[in-house]
């Protein structure tokens, strides 16, 4: 017999597509091509404000792994998407209100849809990340008892919708990439079937060159780092604030300066202790992280931070947003974070330098991450919960 034939459903997928699902995707299809037939099927989408259809329909190849993309029917319009999402956010939205509110999240790809009803009986199993999005919630019934949900979840208003029980209950199975995100799904949905062992990613940590960041970029001194998306919604609009916040009252803070990694979707103050630096490479990435003195997550949303595993990995401790049951949860675990609740304790840890402790932080978190977040450890969970 050959290898069985797994699909991995994701919203959008590219080598230049840095979201947190979409990276999980792709590197848990690359790692399992030993295993499995791997096939990615996503949208034509590149930018998750519009759905715009950047890439070209059909057959290619995404990282070394076959993938499908299929065009987005309609492109998202903000401004009357948000009005629908303020209305269903509100509470006591129609089952079909909030299917229309899916449709106009997106991307809605039917074609995507059909050709998973098409081939249903051709894949032993379907993958499917993350929970949120239309291409979950309507491709995930034509195949539901070979799918297999990694709704990559964590404490929203989304999630509350009772447009997702049947997301939840259809599926196979659930594959989780925490204790934290497994305790979550089980208390919002008791009857869904979780699988034991965690789909977590392993950390590959290439070598490092801080000088080269540092001279590439000019950035000379002590400094922070956030790595993601730089918007409102990641938090960075409080962190930027908190930031500078702390140096206003301190000019000796360390460190001098926070280091913005990853696209820029909000204004920005003009100040030399803020230096947005937009989406870099692989490389240039773990160079910055290994010539921090500590990183910084500020979304109060997460299932699993990637940021903080990377940090810890290059033995940088974390300092996160208390807010975030997950974070507060990764930074006990591995006992190498530190976290605030507000402004003052933010501006108290920076005025400390993390309380003299930054350096055991991230050795701890650098041994707690080689130890258990690896693609051995992560083959061995897709297996468990795969065909």
């Amino acid at each position: 017999m050959g290898k069985p034939r797994v699909a991995f459903v994701v919203q959008r997928c590219g080598d230049d597509v840095r979201g947190g699902a979409e990276r999980l995707c792709l590197q848990h299809a690359a790692h399992m091509m030993d295993d499995w037939a791997c096939e990615i099927l996503t949208t034509c989408a590149r930018d998750t404000a519009t759905w715009r259809n950047d890439f070209p329909a059909g057959e290619t190849t995404i990282g070394g792994v076959a993938a499908r993309r299929f065009p987005v029917a309609r492109e998202r319009d903000p401004v009357s998407f948000d009005v629908l999402s303020r209305r269903v956010a509100g509470g006591g939205a129609t089952l079909v209100e909030q299917q229309a509110w899916l449709r106009a999240q997106g991307p809605d790809a039917p074609a995507l849809t059909a050709h998973l009803a098409a081939q249903a009986l051709a894949y032993d199993a379907v993958f499917f990340y993350s929970y949120l999005y239309a291409t979950t919630y309507f491709g995930l019934p034509t195949v539901a008892s070979k799918a297999v949900l990694v709704p990559l979840a964590h404490d929203e208003w989304m999630l509350g919708l009772s447009v997702y029980d049947q997301t939840f209950a259809a599926s196979a199975r659930i594959a989780c990439v925490s204790e934290d995100e497994r305790r979550l799904v089980a208390r919002r949905f008791p009857d869904a079937r979780v699988c034991d062992a965690f789909v977590a990613p392993g950390i590959d940590v290439p070598a490092t060159d801080a000088a080269r960041f540092r001279g590439r970029y000019r950035i000379d001194g002590p400094y922070a780092i956030y790595l993601g998306r730089v918007e409102p919604a990641k938090g960075v609009d409080d962190l930027v604030a908190f930031f500078l916040a702390a140096h206003a009252r301190d000019r000796s803070t360390r460190p001098r300066k926070l280091v913005l990694v990853g696209p820029v979707a909000m204004a920005l103050p003009t100040h030399d202790a803020i230096v947005a630096l937009g989406a870099l490479d692989e490389a240039d990435k773990w160079d910055a992280l290994a010539g921090s003195d500590f990183a910084i997550v500020p979304s109060a949303y997460e299932s699993l931070s990637l940021a903080a595993l990377e940090a810890w990995a290059v033995g940088r401790a974390v300092v996160a947003n208390g807010a975030s049951p997950v974070l507060v949860g990764q930074c006990r675990r591995t006992n190498a974070g530190l976290w605030y609740a507000n402004e003052s304790e933010f501006v108290a840890l920076l005025a400390s330098d993390l309380f003299g402790a930054a350096a055991e932080l991230g050795r701890r978190g650098a041994a707690y991450v080689a130890e258990h977040y690896t693609w051995a450890a992560s083959r061995r969970a897709m297996l468990a919960c795969g065909p």
